[in-house]
């Protein structure tokens, strides 16, 4: 491979060499991290890339932009579409050119487009993309491919905050749930199995009635870190893990969301259902304010003695979870448990992603 790249490397450092078109993905972050990573890995074999003379992803943008909510701008979803593909120069309407040919030919036409700034034409789209969009992709594929700077004692402080914030979510849910399960106090809560148990067991999983299962809510098991180290009777040390006893905790919770073996789905857009829009700082709120001294005779919340507390609980959105929990305080409840627990999935993935990886 090294061979070819030498034999090419005349080429792909010739300035002039604008048939280097860049290849269609399935969105402009992609293109430009594509980009960075080809040109850094030439870079690490002594070739200078300078053919970034055309990107495709931002031609079909400039040609039609309203496609970002309209089918995409995908090699295939582009090629598949008949609006864009008969704009091309083929002779044969049924026969068109399929793949790059097409969009050059489809795109060419941007240099008879008008571009208008401030109510007066300015040149051609061809013409804004020569001078903007392009030593703009330049710069950011530079960039990406040299690398940024980055302040390690800073970031290693942010994900100490962020570890921490994650603790306060997840034990925010385990203790919710643990009115409920007294052993959900132990549980896992980046375990979807763990979860789903608790929301809604076995029972659940579509087409269990069609098939005459009998839908018998029933408690399991699990093995979770002893991190409370609990002694098992007759041992002289705590055990690595312990077993704990997990069970359906409500009957009422719905949902039309499902994983593709059938179990309801626990993604972050089906949490989002039950939980509904919580504020953050609900979700972090370690005591939840919301208990039975602001509640009044008739189970209505008294709004004078929460406003003490400085929650405002009509900036909130419930969700599914606060009929299925009863309403009222356990129904609010169950909604901030659960999108404490979609939070503690959010944290997960900056984690992951973001702050690992730097």
């Amino acid at each position: 491979m090294r061979k070819v790249m030498v034999s090419m490397r005349r080429y792909l450092e010739e300035i002039d060499s604008q048939d280097t078109w860049l290849p269609i993905t399935k969105s402009r972050n992609d293109n430009a991290y594509y980009s960075a990573f080809h040109t850094l890995t030439s870079g690490n074999n002594g070739i200078k890339l300078a053919g970034f003379h055309v990107d495709t992803m931002h031609l079909a943008g400039l040609f039609d932009s309203s496609r970002t909510t309209d089918g995409g701008y995908s090699l295939e979803a582009l090629t598949s579409d008949p609006k864009i593909m008969s704009q091309g120069n083929s002779d044969d309407d049924v026969e068109l050119i399929s793949g790059k040919m097409s969009m050059k030919s489809i795109f060419e036409k941007l240099m008879h487009v008008p571009w208008f700034l401030k109510g007066s034409i300015q040149g051609t789209m061809y013409y804004f993309y020569e001078k903007c969009w392009r030593p703009f992709g330049v710069l950011l594929v530079k960039m990406e491919s040299e690398g940024i700077l980055v302040d390690k004692v800073h970031l290693s402080k942010i994900e100490k905050l962020t570890v921490g914030d994650k603790q306060i979510v997840a034990d925010k849910f385990r203790r919710w749930a643990s009115k409920y399960c007294e052993d959900a106090k132990y549980m896992n809560v980046g375990s979807n199995t763990q979860i789903r148990q608790l929301l809604f067991d076995d029972t659940s999983r579509r087409g269990r009635n069609e098939m005459n299962f009998e839908s018998k809510s029933l408690s399991k098991l699990f093995k979770v870190l002893n991190t409370e180290k609990i002694f098992e009777e007759g041992k002289k040390a705590p055990l690595k893990y312990r077993t704990i006893h997990l069970h359906k905790i409500c009957e009422g919770l719905q949902t039309d969301m499902y994983t593709a073996s059938g179990f309801p789905s626990l993604c972050a857009d089906a949490l989002k259902v039950f939980a509904g829009s919580i504020p953050s700082n609900q979700i972090y709120r370690i005591d939840n304010a919301c208990n039975d001294e602001y509640v009044t005779e008739e189970g209505i919340m008294d709004d004078h003695k929460l406003s003490e507390t400085g929650t405002d609980y009509e900036d909130c959105s419930y969700g599914t979870a606060f009929e299925a929990f009863g309403r009222g305080n356990k129904g609010r409840e169950a909604c901030e448990a659960i999108a404490a627990l979609c939070e503690t999935s959010a944290i997960d993935s900056l984690i992951t992603n973001f702050n690992i990886p730097l």
